[in-house]
């Protein structure tokens, strides 16, 4: 039986995007615009993208595998999205998760 070996490239990926996540929510207001290159950009896109890559890289690490770290961030992202619009009602996060749910057992290799 092969083990596969945890890359801790991905541990240190998902460590560097937290902390730049962490910078971005103390520093800049989700009200206000930033500027990149005379470009005015609103921050919540860029904080969805930072979260989703942070939480991505850590739950690819953690269960060494791509797929659930992949489903697991698009449920929190989309969870945030969703408290974000103020759709809080706790059916709307169970229809997600019945959702990634059967998307893994969708996926699941067979044996």
């Amino acid at each position: 039986m092969r083990r596969n070996r945890r890359n801790f490239l991905g541990l240190a990926v998902s460590l560097a995007f937290f902390g730049i996540l962490i910078y971005f929510v103390l520093n800049f207001s989700p009200d206000k615009n930033f500027s990149v290159f005379n470009f005015s950009l609103p921050p919540l896109p860029a904080f969805f993208v930072l979260f989703f890559i942070a939480i991505y890289e850590f739950f690819t690490f953690l269960f060494n595998n791509q797929r659930r770290g992949f489903f697991i961030s698009i449920f929190a992202t989309l969870y945030l999205i969703l408290r974000f619009n103020k759709l809080t009602h706790p059916f709307f996060a169970i229809l997600i998760l019945a959702l990634f749910v059967t998307f893994e057992l969708l996926f699941r290799r067979k044996r």
